[in-house]
């Protein structure tokens, strides 16, 4: 789009500002890592904004207006400097909210927003002081004199074909989205009610966090409390054996295809053993960690030693169903999680069905006859004789030169190692008098909760479950619980309610409202900034809608690649918001100047489109190119980049489309409305930009 020379002095923006970017992670001790890596690759495209802005403006006023060299650098960098310095500042706003995001990505995220700020600012300085100089006293602004030259004839012919698309391409499409202005805006709005019926139909799905292949399968068992370590590790081992087995299956020699288990790893942590099997990477096998797990649960069945099972891998921020239930009656809230666990079982794609409500160590229960109560027992003198003879008690302690040694008394290893002892044990009663324990009370043994959760003074209980997404859609399951299955459970006990809060709902919840508020600020510090240059209100608001109107192209951009809209996604979404205004900020600003000098409203839109298509479609292309290697990584550490790139590159795609034709009709359309206020002599006072211009 630009000449070899003028291309090479925009490109050289791209080293310098990652050079200052590098001297500023220096300074700030951040490390080269996945995120800042991340931020650098976005960057890229983003960098060379500013200089294709300056550039094709110097080159313009070389061109087309025949100055000199160094005053076509200076005239053409005034011209734009307001918008490209606007630019920058309101996609370094756009930035800051990811310095507040909540949560384990928010302790590295915001490594991604310092990259792009160190780098930006750097740009801009390259931008307006570097590359003017650098045009103005190099060869890019000389008449080429070889016209027989292979070079000069290929450029010869790539301007030709630039002008073509741009005049006889972009021109006609231009011209007929003026005359059919209201109804390309309908158009528009008609897209949003299209995407936004996509998004609740579940043609694009939602879910809190991607699927992203893991290297690893993991067993998790949570064995029941007091379970002897010796217990544990029969377990682990019978199920660590179980899984080599059923890898063997997987082998298949003739085509090359090893054992997937290359290695494992376990440890037992309160309970709860962990076992973790290393798999080849997604490049080196044709099936998913998801369907290895899912062969591997149903190979290894039921685990009788222990209370729950789960096979698979990791769920970032909980698991996505998640219900909490409340009440001060704890019979009744064990009966409808009974019933919500039954419920769950029966929709496709649900499993892994589990509540917080584990079982502790067995315990002894004692209650009194009114035998014993006659004698005077209590059941703390019953307990309290129990405990001395099996546990024992201190009666004396001796001392033994420095050391001190405790005297415990307690029935010897005959008189306590069955529980039948028990039922005729000798019970001193306050009388001094022995009765056998079996005549004055009676026990049993029940396993104790190992935790009571409350909440708001009741009871409450989660039952958690995980979801298969090649089975079903995490939006259609979540709209049947709320609508029918925990309302047909509640219907069923007395004094129960729903609680809030929990699993992903929970995590998602704090997330985006710890960026709810910074973007709103985000969002009112950019309308102050586009105040300042545009001087309109009306202009203003139009630039800040085309935050929302590319939303549709991330949106769109998932459903072609098949990705869902996730909690990354609204990160791309975040940053898309700042770039995405670059463009129409040069856009209008140039429309703004032409109509100050007289132009008609019409022959200014048409006249703005057409000088900023270059740098306008020159920006979209340097940004999106830049984004391809992460919109394509297979690898599983890259993984969860992707929907952010995603999210900015067709975001920026379509949001081009938008730039380019949509907002000159807008704008042509507030013009027209201008004219019915003025014909209603409506007492409106006109913008700046409109006063003392005849409209038609």
């Amino acid at each position: 789009f630009l000449n070899t020379r003028l291309s090479f002095w925009v490109a050289l923006g791209i080293p310098i500002s990652l050079l200052g970017m590098f001297f500023m992670l220096w300074l700030t001790d951040i490390s080269i890592n996945q995120f800042s890596l991340f931020g650098m690759i976005m960057v890229i495209g983003i960098l060379v904004d500013d200089g294709i802005i300056i550039g094709e403006s110097i080159y313009s006023q070389w061109e087309i207006e025949g100055k000199k060299p160094l005053q076509a650098a200076l005239d053409g960098t005034l011209d734009v400097i307001k918008p490209v310095t606007i630019s920058v500042i309101t996609t370094i706003v756009a930035f800051v909210p990811y310095f507040y995001f909540y949560g384990m990505l928010g302790k590295y995220v915001w490594q991604i927003a310092a990259v792009v700020i160190f780098a930006l600012l750097f740009s801009l300085v390259e931008a307006m002081i570097i590359l003017p100089a650098h045009i103005a006293h190099s060869k890019a602004l000389q008449l080429k004199i070889e016209s027989n030259h292979p070079l000069t004839r290929m450029r010869n012919k790539l301007n030709k074909a630039i002008e073509y698309l741009i005049h006889n391409i972009y021109g006609k499409l231009l011209k007929f989205s003026l005359r059919n202005r209201w109804a390309v805006s309908a158009g528009v709005f008609a897209a949003l009610l299209i995407v936004g019926g996509m998004f609740a139909g579940s043609h694009v799905r939602a879910q809190f966090f991607p699927e992203i292949e893991a290297p690893y399968s993991r067993i998790q068992v949570e064995m029941p409390a007091g379970t002897s370590a010796d217990a544990a590790d029969k377990v682990r081992d019978g199920l660590i054996d179980k899984a080599l087995v059923f890898g063997h299956e997987w082998e298949d020699t003739a085509k090359g295809i090893l054992n997937p288990i290359q290695n494992f790893t376990s440890w037992m942590n309160a309970g709860t053993i962990n076992i973790f099997f290393v798999l080849p990477s997604s490049a080196e096998r044709e099936y998913t960690i998801s369907e290895f797990s899912d062969s591997l649960s149903e190979y290894i069945g039921d685990v009788p030693e222990a209370e729950s099972v789960t096979v698979g891998g990791f769920n970032f921020g909980g698991t996505p169903i998640s219900i909490k239930f409340q009440s001060h009656n704890y019979t009744q809230l064990l009966k409808a999680k009974d019933l919500m666990k039954n419920e769950l079982q029966k929709i496709a794609g649900v499993k892994d069905i589990l509540d917080n409500t584990p079982l502790g160590s067995n315990e002894f229960i004692v209650s009194l006859k009114s035998k014993g109560q006659a004698l005077g027992f209590t059941l703390r003198d019953l307990t309290s004789q129990l405990r001395q003879g099996f546990y024992g008690q201190e009666v004396m302690r001796l001392q033994r030169g420095r050391d001190e040694v405790k005297i415990w008394v307690r029935f010897d290893k005959e008189n306590r190692i069955s529980l039948g002892q028990i039922e005729n044990l000798k019970m001193r009663t306050p009388t001094g008098e022995y009765v056998p324990f079996k005549e004055v009370a009676e026990y049993k043994i029940q396993r104790s909760l190992s935790r009571i959760r409350h909440e708001n003074g009741e009871r409450a209980i989660t039952i958690f479950a995980n979801l298969d997404y090649s089975k079903n859609d995490l939006a259609v399951v979540l709209a049947d619980l709320d609508k029918t299955i925990i309302p047909t459970v509640l219907s069923n006990v007395d004094g129960v309610a729903k609680g809030v809060g929990g699993g992903q709902a929970e995590e998602v919840e704090r997330m985006t409202g710890s960026m709810v508020n910074t973007m709103v600020i985000a969002l009112l510090v950019m309308f102050t900034i586009l105040m300042f240059l545009f001087k309109s209100y009306f202009q203003t608001l139009l630039v800040l809608s085309l935050i929302p109107l590319g939303l549709i192209g991330a949106i769109l951009g998932h459903y072609v690649m098949g990705l869902p809209i996730s909690i990354l996604s609204f990160l791309g979404i975040v940053a898309l918001a700042g770039i995405i205004i670059n463009d129409s900020v040069v856009l209008v600003d140039r429309y703004n100047k032409l109509i100050s000098k007289g132009t008609e409203i019409q022959d200014a839109l048409y006249i703005a489109g057409i000088t900023r298509f270059r740098p306008i479609v020159l920006t979209t292309i340097t940004t999106t190119v830049g984004l391809m290697p992460i919109i394509f990584l297979t690898s599983e550490q890259g993984q969860f980049l992707v929907p952010m790139a995603l999210s900015i590159a067709s975001g920026l795609l379509f949001g081009t489309i938008i730039t380019l034709l949509v907002l000159p009709s807008a704008l042509f359309v507030i013009n027209d409305l201008r004219k019915l206020v003025y014909r209603n002599k409506s007492r409106l006072e006109l913008e700046p930009a409109f006063e003392n211009v005849e409209t038609s």
